[in-house]
């Protein structure tokens, strides 16, 4: 009996579809940068069904906390954290209108 093949055609189909996926996600990427700019600069977004806005929000990133909690007590590690500076994230939100 004959072994099944797996043939070059198919394997060619897998790259093309990952380099046009490739091609998307950069594009996708530059798009939501732009967008992104734009909304940061007061932009404001047309008038329709479609919203966009950046969403922010800050987080004080202490890995340690627990050590700290358990080696030198809760308040000593509540006075260190509310003294560790925070760290400002956004992100993109692109949403339809309810």
């Amino acid at each position: 009996m004959a072994k099944q093949r797996i043939t070059q055609a198919t394997l060619a189909a897998i790259l093309r579809r990952r380099k046009k996926i490739s091609d998307l996600q950069s594009d996708l990427e530059e798009l939501e940068s732009a967008l992104t700019a734009d909304l940061k600069a007061g932009y404001e977004v047309a008038p329709g069904i479609l919203l966009a806005r950046v969403k922010e929000w800050e987080r004080r990133n202490v890995a340690w906390k627990e050590i700290v909690v358990r080696e030198k007590g809760q308040e000593y590690a509540d006075r260190v954290l509310a003294a560790t500076r925070p760290e400002t994230y956004n992100k993109l939100v692109v949403e339809a209108a309810v």
